[in-house]
């Protein structure tokens, strides 16, 4: 060995299997007196056996080496599978200070994640390698994709690679610390436990700071929560391109940088995620130019016929690459792998929804297309400028893990935004994110979802409520574009789910009335479809100060707990119309705590009574019924309780309501932007919140006073002196001959039905506090319009819609409808899952349980209405009066 160090002309040396580091051959000493010889280019040192002194000193040999361009290690590593730390990795950490090696062979060394990243992280800027050979190295789906990205890295001169047998991973790396302690480059921000001892550590170390560098972040400010051991620490500097990191003792930091394309940012606005999250991937995930592009596809060709090792090239695709259509073309090629190929880099496709679409036209059958559809769904119908939704995805598919992902990006932009503007936080955990009810394998998540690294598999469950809202221009559909998509989705002959499926894609362009989402929820029967539908588009109302309107087509307080559960109990709070407003909050959740912050704001500036049925259940299950009233510090957001159950109702009288303290905390927790005046508010009650009896009571009202005043004028008197006692009530109902609460308990429901109406218990009603019944009334005719517009769309907007539904209804053609008849033919055929019992009431105006055709036409002003605001004069004018202008507009 000495004589090799000494010979002046040899450039090439094969030593390979002739017991360096056995039978008492000491591996470090042979190393030294090999490369003493400056002039060797080629050197085989394969299947010997090297442990961490020796491989630490070849890495030291080789970095110094002058001219050697051809290293062969295969087979080298003393250590085993079950080792931490392979002796190799001491050995690959010089790679990044070589100048003249152009092929390495290190196959056979139990190389597993933490090697390649190692190797990734030394040769991401070495231009002389160009051929690595790592075949048979337990690299799995996480090594391969360090593999994968180093090949495509501009700055690395590498072209050649071979990971034939890297397919399986490793025992020991799966079920060691440091698969729950790695970089990602897509989302590096964490929190890392360092031991700078060790090879793998130092290099995600020195990715961290690479970080920094690429995104023109102050380390300063990167770095967080920094603790070392021993003191001090030191911070590296870069020598020759290389960071000098410490070479010993532990390291304990969070890390968190802002996001990519600051600048760019600056010039766009915070709101358009597609943009955004475009900008991001380009920063975050390596899309290959022509010349690495080249190597990428000779790796692809080199696993022809191995479905196994062509899977995982895939997988390791979707993960980190962007892909031009052309480049899928190419991937494609392998035409029995198509299914394969589409169905796990979708999307990963540049060019958004028209080269996805050109990538689904590469399918070579239907039958392909159709099952590559399938398995894309959830990818396909996502909406990223509208991510309000319930998901439910699978990570070990790729296109539903990229969902995730994109979700996860977007979390975090969504909280560098809002800590931007300045908003209150009203998360559910008080960290600002968007994410909501996260579960993984159906168990509560239990760390912060912005720390957090998806893992390989699993079910994960999340709601995401987006702080996306509105702009203050923001117009909504006017009524015929409206009408003609409503008619669509009534008249389609599916389930509901297939239209929500429809919609959601362009649902970020469908900015709502109150009202026109009112309606469209008229079109789902089931409870779970009206709650995604509502989920959905929430967010799209620009008069979200009428958001009673559409909240009163939940049927019970558990949907509206459902979408409280969805949205977030800040998010979903009706500011603007609290009434009778029904609250069960956990106190151990934040946004929760802040939805009872805002009840007591309302409380202190309305009424202290408006808070009523409070009641508090401790963490111990102790109750306490607030006898002595609330504790003034609960009005105090920090001096609240921080678990057990608060529960409540908030009522309030229509002239105690303060309108400006209510728009104040719509805009400070709601982000709600737009300016409004009471004018514009749609006061209204829903049926959900009060008793039958009142509903009894309003319904027999709408059949016979055009205004509920002119119901309090008749109970009071011409000449009353505009009070009502529950003496006065009583006699007035028996003269308005209202018969309905007659029965053994008719006293008890009268008393029921004033002392609704006399919130404050003072004995006596006015006209204020009678004004609740027209807000109640004010719903009914909703409900009549709703039908109405149900009803004209439904027949094509003919000028006879009103007789023509009526014949649909009388379907034996007897002259008049039953309830039963009723109900059931809307329900059937006409497919119309609205509120109907009110609207049966109205027109039985004889309470004689059935209604004629004579009462049925006390609808007719509300068809016309519909038709002609569908219908406006510049579409007439320009399309003309006729039925056949009509069809045009809003036909099939």
């Amino acid at each position: 060995i000495a004589a090799v160090g000494n010979h002046e002309q040899l450039q090439m040396l094969c030593l390979a299997d002739v017991g360096l580091g056995r039978l008492g051959r000491s591996a470090k000493l042979c190393i030294i007196h090999i490369f003493k010889n400056t002039q060797l280019e080629t050197v085989d040192l394969g299947w010997n056996n090297f442990d961490t002194a020796a491989f630490s000193q070849l890495g030291k040999c080789v970095a110094k080496a002058p001219k050697l361009k051809t290293l062969s290690l295969p087979g080298c590593s003393a250590g085993s599978r079950n080792v931490r730390d392979q002796p190799i990795e001491y050995f690959l950490e010089y790679l990044s200070q070589t100048r003249s090696l152009q092929s390495l062979d290190v196959a056979f060394n139990h190389i597993d994640f933490r090697g390649a990243f190692i190797l990734e992280d030394v040769c991401e800027e070495l231009p002389a390698l160009e051929r690595l050979i790592m075949s048979d190295n337990p690299l799995g789906l996480p090594g391969q994709r360090c593999i994968l990205r180093l090949l495509c890295t501009k700055t690395s001169g590498l072209v050649t690679c071979s990971l034939d047998g890297c397919s399986a991973s490793s025992a020991a790396f799966s079920g060691d610390s440091d698969s729950q302690n790695t970089f990602s480059r897509t989302k590096p921000n964490g929190h890392y436990e360092l031991d700078l001892a060790r090879p793998y550590n130092r290099a995600v170390l020195r990715m961290l700071y690479k970080t920094c560098k690429q995104f023109r972040s102050k380390t300063s400010d990167a770095f967080g929560n920094f603790h070392f051991t021993p003191s001090p620490y030191r911070q590296p500097e870069k020598v020759d391109g290389i960071w000098k990191v410490a070479t010993g003792g532990k390291l304990t930091t969070s890390f968190r940088i802002d996001w990519t394309g600051k600048d760019a940012m600056e010039r766009m606005s915070p709101w358009e995620f597609g943009a955004f999250l475009d900008m991001h991937a380009a920063h975050r995930r390596f899309a290959p130019d022509t010349r690495k592009a080249a190597a990428l596809f000779t790796a692809w060709r080199q696993r022809e016929g191995n479905i196994e090792e062509q899977e995982m090239f895939l997988n390791a695709l979707s993960r980190d690459f962007l892909l031009s259509f052309a480049q899928v073309e190419v991937l494609s090629r392998s035409a029995r792998m198509i299914t394969a190929i589409l169905s796990t880099i979708m999307h990963c496709v540049v060019g958004g929804a028209p080269m996805r679409f050109r990538s689904l036209m590469l399918a070579s059958s239907l039958g392909e297309y159709t099952k590559i559809v399938s398995k894309l769904d959830k990818l396909l119908r996502f909406n990223v400028e509208n991510p309000t939704w319930h998901y439910r995805l699978d990570l070990a598919s790729p296109s539903e893990r990229g969902v995730a992902e994109k979700l996860l990006i977007l979390n975090g932009w969504e909280v560098q935004v809002e800590q931007r503007l300045q908003r209150r936080d009203v998360s559910e955990l008080g960290d600002r994110s968007r994410w909501r009810n996260v579960k993984i394998q159906g168990r509560p998540l239990a760390t912060s979802i912005l720390t957090w690294h998806l893992p390989d598999t699993d079910i994960l469950e999340f709601d995401y409520s987006s702080g996306k809202r509105p702009s203050r221009g923001t117009c909504p559909l006017d009524t015929p574009t409206f009408a003609k998509i409503a008619r669509r989705l009534q008249n389609a002959q599916v389930d509901g789910s297939v239209l929500l499926d429809a919609l959601r894609p362009e649902s970020h362009r469908m900015p709502l009335t109150a009202s026109q989402l009112r309606e469209l929820l008229g079109v789902f029967p089931g409870q779970s479809q009206r709650l995604d539908c509502l989920t959905l588009l929430y967010f799209q109302v620009p008069d979200i100060q009428n958001e009673k309107l559409f909240r009163s087509k939940l049927h019970d307080q558990e949907e509206v707990e459902h979408l409280r559960h969805r949205l977030g109990h800040v998010a979903s709070f009706p500011f603007m119309q609290p009434e009778y407003t029904r609250w069960k909050l956990d106190l151990a959740r934040f946004d929760q705590r802040i939805a009872a912050h805002i009840l007591f704001q309302l409380k202190q500036k309305e009424r202290f009574e408006n808070i009523a049925d409070a009641y508090y259940i401790d963490d111990k299950g102790v109750r306490d019924d607030f006898h002595r009233g609330i504790p003034a510090s609960w009005s105090s957001l920090d001096r609240m309780p921080t678990a057990g159950t608060f529960a409540c109702r908030y009522i309030c009288q229509p002239g105690n309501r303060s309108f400006d303290k209510r728009k104040e905390l719509l805009q400070k927790f709601g982000y709600w932007e737009r300016d409004f005046t009471t004018r514009e508010i749609s006061w209204c009650l829903s049926a959900s919140d009060v008793n039958e009896d009142v509903l009894d009571f309003v319904e027999f009202l709408a059949g016979r006073f055009k205004h509920v005043h002119e119901a309090f004028t008749r109970l009071d008197g011409y000449n009353g002196n505009g009070e009502l006692t529950l003496k006065e009530f009583t006699e007035g109902l028996e003269v308005m001959n209202f018969k309905n609460f007659d029965g053994p308990r008719k006293d008890g429901r009268v008393q029921t039905l004033f002392y609704f109406l006399d919130a404050s218990r003072d004995g006596i009603v006015d006209p204020r506090k009678w004004q609740v019944l027209g807000e109640l009334l004010d719903e009914i005719k909703c409900q009549i319009q709703d039908f109405a517009s149900f009803a004209v769309r439904h027949f094509d907007y003919a000028l006879d819609s009103l007789e023509k539904t009526w014949k649909a209804l009388d379907s034996d053609n007897s002259g008049c409808i039953n309830a039963d008849e009723w109900e059931r033919t809307l329900r059937e055929s006409f497919r119309y899952f609205g509120p109907t019992k009110a609207l049966f009431r109205f027109m039985d105006k004889d309470d004689e349980g059935t209604i004629s055709f004579e009462e049925f036409l006390a609808l007719e002003p509300n068809f016309q209405s519909y038709c002609d605001e569908a219908l406006t004069r510049l579409t007439r004018k320009r399309d003309g009066l006729d039925a056949t202008g009509r069809t045009l507009l809003v036909g099939k």
